[in-house]
């Protein structure tokens, strides 16, 4: 029997999940909830690992909400990442502005050019080095697992986001990789939706427009998550007949 007090809609993840570095009203669960009807009833759970598939699943039971939203795979690619990936882009800002983060971003050539030199700098060391790259053996085992405790989840629907876009070329290029492992396994669960929000052509535009530092959203790119969230959960969903399937 679902509690009465039960979230219709359980969105679980990484720091994106709460927000991070914005604050929770901006992020991409809230302003999901602002595009949805104001009596649909949300919760949010960050910090999530791989690992956690039985949490996931034992929480998800205890809660049973009707969707489930998983956010996953970024604790596991972030593995040796250097601190001006987590800088603000934005690197000139008036100490008389109000406006937490600044809506724009790159104000100056300058600021702009010495990021891009960072990036650069940062390409040739892993050339080199080879500091930044994904096992997608390990990662395709642990999102096997993980899958498979959540798919036994009681809930009517459940959405998997692909890796989320970000500035940073090395770490958007990890986030592809794992987005084609993740796409892959999730093909043999029938009953799970897969967004693959590295299409979308705003996220993944030229440009630094939808980002807030070199691995997170920005408010615009939080809220454009949210718009293809909720044309997702608007969005019938007829599940095929669901495989048995078995841990390799």
């Amino acid at each position: 029997m679902k509690q009465t007090n039960s979230p219709e809609i359980l969105v679980v993840g990484g720091c994106h999940v709460l927000g991070y570095p914005l604050g929770p009203s901006q992020g991409f669960p809230d302003q999901l909830a602002s595009l949805l009807s104001e009596s649909t009833s949300f919760a949010s759970i960050g910090h999530l690992k791989l690992s956690h598939g039985r949490k996931v699943l034992d929480t998800v039971n205890r809660l049973r909400p009707e969707v489930l939203i998983l956010q996953v795979g970024h604790f596991e690619l972030t593995n040796g990442g250097s601190s001006y990936s987590t800088k603000k882009l934005s690197l000139e800002r008036s100490s008389k502005s109000t406006h937490y983060p600044p809506k724009s971003r790159f104000q100056t050539r300058t600021g702009r050019f010495k990021w891009h030199l960072r990036c650069a700098i940062k390409a040739l060391a892993n050339i080199v080095l080879t500091r930044w790259k994904v096992d997608l053996l390990q990662l395709e085992a642990e999102f096997t697992s993980f899958l498979y405790e959540v798919a036994q989840c009681d809930c009517s629907r459940i959405i998997i986001l692909s890796p989320l876009p970000c500035a940073d070329p090395i770490f958007h290029h990890l986030r592809r990789q794992a987005g084609s492992c993740f796409k892959s396994v999730a093909a043999h669960y029938p009953e799970v939706e897969y967004l693959d929000v590295l299409k979308d052509p705003y996220l993944t535009q030229a440009g630094l427009e939808p980002f807030f530092d070199g691995t997170h959203l920005n408010a615009e790119g939080h809220l454009r998550l949210a718009h293809l969230l909720a044309n997702q959960i608007t969005t019938p969903f007829r599940a095929a007949t669901i495989r048995e399937r078995t841990l390799q």
